[in-house]
């Protein structure tokens, strides 16, 4: 999905609930600029995570959400073997 960089924070309610944290890389690449992104975040928006990472202010960090976002983000084989094993494929 394309979006403008002009666009409004609007369409980051749009995407699917699956995805809660927003790889800073994928945003660029979706028409997100770096100025729009502070914009969002100064106005409480978005909020940063991590380095790379941002999420929803009224969104809360699963490890569902962190593994979503790599696997279809960022394009990564992952999936959980058993409760507290994830295993990556290269």
């Amino acid at each position: 999905m394309l979006l403008d960089s002009e666009g409004n924070v609007n369409q980051l309610w749009c995407i699917k609930v699956s995805i809660v944290v927003y790889l800073s890389s994928w945003l660029l690449e979706n028409g997100f600029s770096t100025q729009l992104l502070n914009r969002y975040k100064k106005s409480n928006w978005l909020y940063s995570i991590g380095t790379g990472a941002r999420m929803r202010v009224s969104d809360k960090p699963t490890y569902e959400g962190e593994l979503n976002a790599l696997r279809d983000q960022a394009k990564l084989s992952i999936h959980v073997e058993e409760e507290n094993s994830i295993v990556f494929t290269w």
